[in-house]
């Protein structure tokens, strides 16, 4: 009895260090829906800043749908800002906390008031995406640093004060005692990091390898220090992270090369150097009093260093993945970190798993973590609806959620590979769900427990390398009787075709007597799907061909090309085929391509194209996902844009145009009553849209 009392007081405790607001559906799966969607399954991942309000009492978050403003003490969610437009990188609040600034990656910088949720301004003039925002101390101008250049504000007006590129030509540089005249390059990867002086008078941007001050008044550079003190150019280091002391005597900056550095702000000159992370300092922030600076890193820690003495006395571990933002609570008590995605230049998602998306709070002085604020979720690669329509599985990093359709609950969370998790599918009878991973394994498990039935891998990969099994198993998919599994392979470039039941290989659909390739795909399978009749699978690949291959043979039937591609090079060719599906009756195959980014439909039994229907040029982005409605009438097609398309399947006409995604849509997948299409995203959720019927 005691034990079980134990028990229960131990349970009590973990829950009380969550964030979670309520025990059902949380309403927020209902703010700021875009126009047609009826549900939005998870808050999108973390993207960028997470930031105290002035007085302390909120946390405003940057994700792939907009930002978050949390209760800084109960973790309740307070209010989503969204345009439906793109992902967040930067957030700041004004000294007073009445209004947010946020940078975005469209280029646009945003105003918000805090007590209305209402959108102010949209302040335009970065010609690339906006990485960071700040205010001045007055708050009366702000600071945002983007891929192009540094930009001044007025707040109120919205005008652009001051753009700042540089000194054209060349300017002064400052290293140790010397000062040397250097030619000006132009930014490579942008301002990453914008922070002004306590006084307002000076604004320090991180720029590529160097930290640039500036004359906040007159808008020009006052000097240039880099971040390499030997003197000799780190090309590939970047500094990623600025912020000055509460003094304004001192300059803090944070790099790729695994550093922390401490600067003398008024010469330029290099106070200290903190060693000790093991990858990139993405954050540095310093305590109000100044005694105290705290990095996070992309090592998954936050490191706590005297400022003074330039010592190291304290690492915060708890984090899964890398640790991308950092900040102290007003009064110094608090230190709140969040692990977000990894965005490449161009605002996609570059690393998927590596970020576990939690938000952590701890307490400044024993650094004991002290709470988790869950529920912002990595992209999502896949998504399936159970044949009853009444659940919905898709992945999240390395794990995949079932979640309730019509309240929007979260069921179940089904944990197991070791990997970034590609695909999901339902068995015909709904009770399995199979899931293929990076991990090289497709795992089945029980849809009403959540329990793994079995493991299925490729057991004729061993000692291989990372680069070898990194995209093992990207798509799976089941026989409409549910005794067979057919799996693409990024690895070996091979279909594969299990025993559900025993799990063991039934056959490989490109190979003789399972040992050598005599024919197939050149390049990685993207897709695979069963026709209605289960007598025939349909394989899209990068290397420009779609193949059809006889179930029961193995034997390849046709392949389906692009004929209009003529010598071009690999890179054009590479994301060729992206997804296929076949139409309910089986007579045609419709299929997305990266390279053209178009879709088509192909007779299948002839293997010719019978429409290829026409994105609009303002919006064209590579096709990542098609899928048919189950009355085969409306073809749904998600792309890089963002966006996903809805194509009348008898005229080829584009009917409708769902937006609402912060990035690219990645899999779609319709109700088994039509009246419903899930869509996932790169922003780390999913969309549930309501179909209405095509009229012709």
């Amino acid at each position: 009895m005691k034990r079980t009392l134990f028990t229960l007081f131990l349970m009590l405790i973990l829950v009380s260090t969550l964030c979670i607001s309520s025990l059902f559906a949380k309403e927020y799966t209902k703010w700021n829906l875009p126009e047609d969607a009826i549900t939005r399954l998870g808050k999108g991942n973390i993207t960028g800043d997470i930031v105290y309000s002035p007085d302390g009492s909120r946390i405003a978050v940057a994700s792939g749908i907009g930002i978050w403003l949390y209760d800084a003490q109960t973790c309740e969610e307070l209010a989503l800002f969204t345009e439906h437009k793109s992902s967040v990188f930067g957030v700041a609040f004004s000294p007073d906390g009445e209004t947010l600034a946020s940078a975005h990656l469209d280029e646009v910088v945003r105003l918000w008031s805090v007590q209305s949720r209402e959108l102010l301004r949209s302040l335009k003039g970065h010609t690339n995406r906006v990485l960071s925002v700040v205010f001045s101390p007055d708050g009366e101008t702000l600071a945002s640093g983007g891929w192009d250049r540094t930009v001044l504000w007025d707040v109120k007006t919205g005008e652009l004060l001051h753009s700042l590129i540089g000194i054209p030509g060349g300017g002064q540089m400052q290293i140790g005692d010397e000062e040397y005249y250097v030619h000006y390059v132009p930014s490579r990867d942008g301002v990453r990091s914008v922070a002004f002086s306590p006084d307002g008078e000076t604004l320090a941007s991180g720029y590529d390898e160097n930290i640039r001050l500036w004359d906040v008044q007159i808008g020009e550079q006052i000097r240039i220090i880099d971040i390499d003190d030997s003197k000799e150019s780190l090309r590939g280091v970047h500094t990623l992270s600025v912020v000055f002391s509460p003094d304004g005597e001192t300059l803090a900056s944070g790099s790729s090369d695994n550093t922390v550095r401490l600067w003398n702000a008024k010469t330029g000159r290099q106070i200290h150097t903190f060693n000790g992370h093991e990858s990139y300092v993405s954050s540095v922030v310093f305590s109000p009093d100044g005694e105290t600076l705290a990095s996070g890193s992309l090592d998954n820690t936050i490191r706590l260093w005297n400022t003074k003495t330039g010592t190291h006395f304290r690492t915060l571990i708890g984090h899964e993945g890398g640790v991308n933002s950092v900040a102290f609570s007003p009064d110094g008590k608090t230190l709140v970190s969040g692990s977000r995605v990894a965005l490449s230049s161009d605002g996609k998602l570059l690393v998927s798993g590596s970020f576990d998306n939690t938000i952590r709070l701890w307490n400044a002085k024993t650094g004991t973590h002290f709470r988790t604020l869950i529920g912002h979720e990595d992209g999502v690669a896949s998504v399936a609806f159970s044949p009853d329509g009444k659940r919905l599985a898709s992945d999240t990093g390395n794990t995949i959620r079932l979640s309730d359709v019509i309240s929007g609950s979260h069921l179940r969370t089904l944990i197991g590979h070791k990997d970034g998790v590609s695909s999901v599918a339902f068995s015909p009878d709904g009770e399995t769900l199979a899931s293929g991973s990076f991990d090289n394994t497709i795992r089945l498990w029980n849809t009403k427990t959540g329990k793994q039935i079995k493991t299925i891998k490729d057991k004729t990969i061993k000692d291989k390398t990372f680069e070898e099994i990194l995209y093992s198993f990207s798509s799976v998919a089941f026989s409409p009787d549910g005794e067979t599994l057919a799996s693409g392979s990024h690895y070996s470039n091979t279909i594969r075709l299990w025993d559900v039941k025993i799990g063991d290989e039934i056959r490989r659909l490109d190979v003789d007597n399972g040992a050598r390739i005599i024919s197939g795909h050149k390049s990685f399978i993207r897709n695979v799907a069963f026709s209605p009749d289960g007598e025939t699978l349909a394989s899209g690949s990068f290397d420009n061909t779609i193949r059809l291959w006889n179930t029961k043979t193995g034997k390849q039937i046709k392949t389906i090309k692009d004929k209009t591609i003529k010598d071009k090079t690999f890179e054009e060719i590479l994301y060729s085929f992206s997804s296929v599906a076949f139409s309910p009756d089986g007579e045609t195959l419709a299929s997305g391509s990266h390279y053209s980014n178009t879709v088509r439909l192909w007779d299948v039994k002839t293997g010719l194209a019978i429409l290829t229907l026409t994105i609009p040029e303002q919006k064209q982005g590579a096709v990542n996902s098609v899928v048919f409605s189950p009355d085969g009438e409306i073809l749904a097609s998600g792309h890089s844009d963002n966006t996903v398309y809805l194509w009348s399947v008898e005229t080829g006409e584009l009917v409708r145009t769902l937006e609402g995604h912060g990035n690219d849509v990645r899999s779609l997948a319709f109700s088994p009553d039509g009246r419903t299409l899930a869509s996932s995203s790169d922003d780390g959720t999913v969309l549930l849209w309501k179909i209405l019927p095509v009229t012709n």
